[in-house]
Parts: C-alpha cells; sequence; structure tokens
C-alpha cells in the first residue's frame, strides 16, 4: 500500500511539474508575441465604399433582404485566408457567407483546398466584388445590414472571426430609431 501511495505521489508531481512547463512556455510565446508585435485581433477596416449597396456590389439577394448578414471576404493569394478558412471545417457559420476573391479555377482551386461548399460560398470571379466595395485586406468580415455595407473588420484568425461574428449578431445590427433623441424606445 506505501508503494502505491508513493507511486501516486510521483505521479502527481509529474504531472505538477509538465503543467508548470506548459505556463512557463505559454509566456514565452506571449513574451515573444509582444516582441514582435504580433497581433491577433481584429482591426476596423476604414473602406471608402462604407454605405454601398450590396446588390450594386454583385451580391446575392440575401446581403440585400436579410437584417444583418456578414460577409468573409477571401483571396486565394492570401495564406491566412486559407487558415481561417480551414476553421470553417467545411461549413459557412450561420448569418454568414464565404466570398473568395480570385480567377475561377483558383476559386474552385481554394474551395476544394479548404473543402468548403454549399449556397452560401460565392466565387468572387476576378475580385469584382472586392474591387467595387474597394476592400483591399484580406481576410476581411463585413457587415451588411439592410443591403449596406456598415462595417467591415479584418480577421487575421478563425478565432477571432468567431468573435466578430458573434458580436455583431449579439448586438442590434441597425441603431434603434429613438437613439440620440432623448427616447428610451418605450
Amino acid at each position: 500500500m506505501l508503494l502505491i501511495g508513493i507511486g501516486l505521489g510521483i505521479v502527481l508531481l509529474v504531472q505538477i511539474i509538465c503543467v508548470l512547463a506548459l505556463i512557463d512556455q505559454y509566456k514565452g510565446i506571449l513574451q515573444i508575441r509582444n516582441q514582435l508585435r504580433l497581433r491577433d485581433d481584429a482591426v476596423d477596416l476604414e473602406i471608402a465604399e462604407m454605405g454601398v449597396d450590396a446588390s450594386e456590389a454583385g451580391l446575392p439577394p440575401p446581403f440585400s433582404s436579410e437584417e444583418g448578414v456578414v460577409g468573409v471576404l477571401f483571396s486565394t493569394r492570401c495564406a491566412s485566408c486559407f487558415s481561417v478558412a480551414e476553421g470553417f471545417k467545411g461549413r459557412v457559420p450561420a448569418g454568414a457567407w464565404a466570398i473568395i476573391a480570385g480567377s475561377e479555377p483558383q476559386c474552385k482551386e481554394f474551395q476544394e483546398r479548404v473543402g468548403l461548399t454549399g449556397d452560401r460560398v460565392l466565387a468572387d470571379v476576378d475580385g469584382r466584388i472586392a474591387d467595387k466595395l474597394r476592400v483591399r485586406t484580406f481576410p476581411s468580415a463585413l457587415l451588411f445590414a439592410r443591403g449596406e455595407l456598415t462595417a467591415a473588420k479584418s480577421v487575421p484568425s478563425y478565432r477571432e472571426l468567431r468573435h466578430v461574428i458573434n458580436d455583431w449578431h449579439s448586438r442590434p445590427l441597425i441603431a434603434n430609431a429613438n437613439e440620440g433623441n432623448g427616447s428610451d424606445g418605450h
């Protein structure tokens, strides 16, 4: 019985040492990220065409008819675009569309490589939609409310993309008409 207790004590000690080593590794990674000024935050994008109508940009009807739709814009020439799209695991998140900018063969190759299929995957052949919206940052998330482009963010990781989509869908996408006039809306 004494040997079992000693054995369990040794196993527990090894586990504690391993956890402390992992914590130290994590702190080291954070220091490296800070030194290199690496960011994994979604950043607001300044887009000249904010307020542009979705149908004018060539987007399908749901962008104009639904209360708020997120278009995730990928480029076929962007390494982080592949990484973010692979986070979808073949399915575009609810409330979002994947828009892939590139030539037709490049768009097909991108879809095959990341396994994206479905009716909410759109090929932006030759980047016409991205050009009309004047988006030059990839990957980016674009919020459309009642057909108008209302917000845009860069999304350097799938984790950040999920935060952006969840944030945009958990708050009102359109400001209350009574805001700012002293009325509380009741």
